[in-house]
């Protein structure tokens, strides 16, 4: 499919094209040809299946040294039952909530999730006290397998008004097609304090698309005076006052939008989840996602 975008992410042009074909715009016009091409001009596609992401030893510890609160690493071995190993202490394992689909599971090192109709996610196995008092930062590495609207990750209010329908103290998704104004496949960073309402918030949307197929670092991060959304290396920040006296216990739900409703679900892959009981600040953010990114020594 070759698509032409207005500035606010709008399809403004379609047309259907095969490996045989060329799209040149001209002006208002998609110009459509077909075209001889060498193998040598055609670019090799790996199945989509058969993509996995390498974390090195060196970034485990470099993460680790940055000493996260959590961090599931998905691991063989991780899983004992439902709980998912934390690789910073013996508390806030992973646990997981399985539909009898096969629409959740681990393997190969990460965390894969399917469509369903039912519910599946990863949670907490218990609560994080005060989070919100102070700075906190939320990373993962990510790889969406189509185009979609889904949740990657939310942090939650443990005390729900509606436990049917649960509000977001920070939420992290992949936006497209969403009732919101932003370039496609994007990244959105939403934080909304009092966390147990649906009005009000800060929104970002990363200046960078997130491209189906291909593992994207994602980072948020809450501070006093602001939040910062980091997808590969780049930021968006928006400045505000957002120092609080929140005592309030968080949970995280991974993989839809809460632990209530099967709605919004991630399809894709999952890994490296960390959060921090701080802010990690723009250096340490770099050089994440460069290690994980560099060439392996030789």
């Amino acid at each position: 499919m070759a698509s032409m975008l207005g500035d606010n992410g709008d399809t403004l042009l379609n047309e259907l094209v095969t490996a045989d074909h060329t799209a040149v715009f001209q002006g208002t016009a998609l110009d459509v040809k077909t075209a001889a091409f060498a193998e040598s001009d055609r670019i090799s596609a790996m199945p989509i299946d058969d993509v996995a992401l390498y974390p090195s030893d060196k970034y485990a510890q470099i993460v680790k040294r940055d000493n996260p609160l959590v961090y599931w690493r998905f691991e063989e071995g991780d899983a004992q039952g439902d709980l998912i190993r934390n690789h910073m202490s013996d508390r806030y394992a992973g646990q997981l909530h399985l539909a009898d689909d096969g629409s959740m599971r681990m393997d190969r090192g990460t965390l894969h999730f399917q469509r369903s109709r039912k519910r599946r996610y990863l949670t907490l196995s218990e609560p994080i006290d005060g989070i919100n008092k102070g700075e906190f930062t939320l990373e993962f590495w990510v790889r969406v397998h189509r185009l979609h609207w889904g949740t990657f990750l939310g942090l939650l209010p443990t005390e729900q008004e509606d436990p049917t329908r649960e509000t977001h103290l920070c939420l992290l998704e992949y936006a497209n097609r969403t009732n919101l104004v932003h370039r496609p496949a994007t990244v959105r960073m939403l934080y909304r304090y009092p966390a147990k309402t649906y009005l009000g918030g800060l929104n970002s949307f990363s200046p960078n698309s997130c491209i189906p197929g291909l593992w994207t670092h994602v980072v948020a991060v809450k501070t006093d005076e602001g939040t910062h959304l980091y997808v590969n290396g780049q930021h968006k920040g928006i400045v505000d006052d957002l120092s609080f006296d929140d005592d309030s216990s968080y949970t995280v739900v991974v993989g839809q939008i809460d632990s209530a409703r099967p709605f919004r679900q991630f399809e894709g892959q999952i890994d490296e989840i960390a959060i921090y009981e701080k802010a990690l600040t723009a250096e340490q953010v770099k050089r994440h996602y460069e290690t994980m990114t560099s060439s392996p020594a030789t």
